[in-house]
């Protein structure tokens, strides 16, 4: 599942951006999972090891049961326990006696259960690759915590692309559309917004053309030139905007000598305008120039 590895990437930024305190603490349980996977690798010793732990608790069992069943024999190993010890660390009564018998028999019955789930080969493996990528997630601190940002960015990216393919629900593609345009002016570091890095404005682009060529196919979006590519160029533009209300966006062409020139509005208050260059005529578009339009129909 693409979330599984969403939060593996999130994990490792969070950790990359631990505290020296925070990270000493952490370093210190990684040092613990790794001596424990290197005796979990050993699968001979390890599961010799839980056999003989099994055995012990299982002897240790026996011994409570016939003690819990035999009150002669639990007076006998009451008065010889407060024997060996001194006045302040015997037992009170043997009626509490019993009590830490049966309570240690549960200890040991929940023990000897933990140890056979161990035996399990499926538990085996899944108890080993849950080490391994505790390890692996949080021994990165000498990864460079951009690096982890972008990784983390473009996993996203890749959950909307899958949102936007699995998806022909019209409000689920405006939806998906409005999350795109917000999504691009959330800032990576203090300076650069997600939009200004290329790699991720790009990736971004090939999410929002997907979701446009549907829209446009059901008559949601405006169609302006009869080029799919172009089409889907400009409305990607336009919809480069901070305009909040995306019924409330305006356009209009221009067919100039090199280029077309598309100006934006907010309803009838002018927001920007942008060239894209070529040459065109009017029957490279579906609309006519000079004229303002909505772009969601």
């Amino acid at each position: 599942m693409r979330e599984h590895g969403y939060f593996e990437i999130l994990c490792k930024y969070l950790v990359s951006g631990l505290t020296i305190k925070e990270r000493s603490k952490t370093d210190k349980e990684i040092a613990s999972k790794i001596k424990e996977l290197e005796k979990i690798s050993d699968k001979i010793a390890y599961f010799e090891n839980i056999k003989n732990l099994k055995l012990k608790y299982l002897k240790e069992l026996e011994k409570i049961t016939i003690l819990l069943n035999n009150k002669d024999l639990m007076r006998k190993e009451y008065i010889t326990r407060n024997s060996k010890v001194e006045s302040a660390k015997r037992i009170a009564t043997i009626g509490i006696y019993k009590k830490m018998l049966e309570n240690r028999k549960e200890v040991v019955v929940n023990k000897i259960s933990e140890l056979t789930a161990s035996m399990n080969p499926i538990n085996y493996m899944n108890k080993k690759r849950e080490l391994e990528k505790y390890i692996e997630i949080n021994s990165n601190n000498l990864q460079n915590k951009e690096e982890i940002l972008i990784k983390l960015q473009e996993t996203f990216i890749t959950l909307l692309k899958d949102n936007c393919y699995e998806t022909d629900n019209v409000q689920g593609l405006k939806d998906l559309i409005f999350k795109i345009r917000y999504y691009r002016f959330l800032y990576l570091t203090d300076k650069e917004q997600i939009r200004d890095n290329e790699t991720l404005n790009n990736q971004i682009n090939v999410v929002l053309k997907q979701a446009i060529q549907k829209l446009v196919a059901n008559e949601v979006i405006r169609k302006i030139a009869n080029d799919d590519e172009l089409n889907q160029e400009i409305i990607s533009l336009i919809l480069d905007t901070k305009i909040i209300d995306l019924m409330a966006i305006r356009f209009e062409i221009a067919i100039k000598d090199d280029c077309i020139r598309v100006k934006t509005y907010e309803r009838e208050v002018f927001e920007k305008e942008f060239d894209i260059k070529g040459q065109f005529s009017k029957k490279s578009f579906d609309i006519k120039s000079g004229k303002i339009y909505k772009l969601f129909m």
